[in-house]
């Protein structure tokens, strides 16, 4: 498998919700991103940054060592109210 961000055999992604914030990470074991202002040059991580924004998210893109890149996302969870608060707010 060749991952879209140039590289060699592949990348992972990791969600994880049980904490506040929650987090996406997404590691590739490609090339890397390119060191410096070089990265920014497109849209493409001035639009993630954008969108991340957008939801009250945090975007930060690294380069991996030895190779390869890490994408992470930083975004709110929301509490989700216990079954005695949803039943409470039922009309009924």
């Amino acid at each position: 498998m060749r991952s879209r961000t140039g590289g060699e055999n592949g990348s992972r992604s990791v969600c994880a919700l049980g904490g506040r914030p929650g987090n996406l990470r997404i590691l590739d074991n490609g090339v890397g991103i390119p060191q410096g202002p070089a990265a920014f040059d497109g849209i493409g991580l001035h639009t993630m940054d954008y969108r991340a924004r957008l939801i009250g998210a945090s975007l930060r893109v690294l380069r991996a060592a030895p190779r390869g890149t890490i994408v992470d996302c930083a975004f709110a969870v929301p509490a989700v109210p216990s079954t005695e608060q949803r039943h409470a707010a039922e009309p009924g």
